[in-house]
């Protein structure tokens, strides 16, 4: 029998940064540059101009937040839908109650770590007027 291998510590990365502000809509240059990349249909401008077009209506605003990395390459758009309840204005993942996800279209094909999704989705919620840190820790399970 073979003695054990002793563990190896590996070396730690340091998390990405990352910075994110509303998109002015569907128009935004974000999308072309976020385009370029090989984008997903998710991601087109039309999709997200349809998607406005035909599946929002009365006070629902579609609302994007275009994430970008140190340097200012796209990473991400979140896509929500502002909309009022109950006389209070509030933000919501594009689910509509009727899906039990929520995703952003992601442009890189390697995964995030846990230290990076967590960067980005504090660097989306900074960038949205009005929603409060409490939102956080509700959407990341921490009730």
């Amino acid at each position: 029998m073979s003695a054990p291998k002793p563990f190896v510590k590996q070396a730690s990365r340091t998390p990405e940064t990352f910075s994110a502000r509303v998109l002015s809509g569907t128009r935004d240059p974000f999308l072309d540059i976020a385009g370029a990349g090989g984008a997903n249909v998710f991601q087109s401008r039309t999709f997200l101009q349809q998607f406005e077009r035909h599946m929002l209506a009365g006070s629902r605003k579609l609302v994007l937040v275009g994430v970008t990395d140190a340097v200012g390459d796209p990473v991400a758009i979140f896509p929500f839908v502002r909309l009022t309840k109950f006389g209070i204005p509030t933000l919501e993942a594009v689910d509509f109650g009727i899906v039990d996800y929520f995703a952003p279209s992601y442009f890189r094909d390697v995964p995030l770590s846990a230290e990076d999704t967590d960067g980005m989705w504090k660097a989306v919620v900074k960038a949205v007027p009005g929603v409060l840190p409490n939102s956080v820790r509700i959407v990341e399970g921490e009730m």
